[in-house]
């Protein structure tokens, strides 16, 4: 990316910083697994959790280990939050969704964040390149997933069939809880058999 790309990385630490949806979710957690490109600056944010980055670039994960997209080194249900930046820009990999539905503990918190192909100084920075960008509607598509409930960022929800311009697009999503099964008695009523609680076994890098 070109060199100027760090104003909009300033730009997006600004606006995260002050998204109360962001923080107010990633406080409710103990620690997060932020996954970014290897030449991304992590934002500032005000939260409590112990934030463990994740660095990648076109092959995939490469930084503290290495991985494809498509095998995450997480155990099942064991992150609590993840904080996904840019993974869907021109030189990146895309991560399967299904991927990071499978190591979200359940009730756990994804948020991704990318660069709004649409907005003015995106275009100044990116140029053409901004069109391979994902755009609100396919930003939606790419995160959608039976097991994550998504919320709208109030900066990106449409307004005359446009979002809001901002220049960084941000979704919250929540992994759907496990249900407990429910068996019956002989005599007659039901039990709920509750499910067993999820250990996390891997705490990231």
């Amino acid at each position: 990316m070109p060199a100027d790309f760090s104003s909009l990385q300033a730009i997006e630490s600004r606006l995260l910083s002050d998204l109360a949806l962001l923080t107010q979710a990633l406080n409710r957690v103990d620690w997060f697994v932020e996954v970014a490109p290897v030449m991304g600056a992590s934002p500032k944010l005000d939260v409590t959790a112990k934030r463990h980055r994740m660095l990648f670039d076109h092959t995939g994960l490469v930084w503290p280990c290495q991985a494809v997209p498509d095998a995450l080194p997480f155990d099942t249900n064991s992150v609590p939050a993840v904080l996904l930046r840019h993974a869907w820009t021109p030189e990146q990999t895309q991560f399967p969704m299904g991927q990071w539905a499978r190591v979200i503990k359940p009730g756990g918190l994804l948020v991704s964040v990318s660069a709004n192909p649409w907005h003015p100084s995106v275009w100044k920075i990116m140029g053409k390149r901004s069109w391979r960008l994902p755009s609100w509607p396919h930003f939606l598509s790419i995160h959608a997933h039976p097991d994550i409930q998504l919320e709208m960022h109030p900066l990106t929800q449409w307004r005359g069939g446009l979002p809001k311009l901002s220049p960084v697009l941000v979704l919250v999503g929540q992994k759907r809880c496990e249900i407990a099964p429910i068996h019956s008695r002989r005599s007659g009523r039901l039990a709920v058999k509750h499910a067993p609680a999820v250990l996390a076994q891997c705490r990231a890098a």
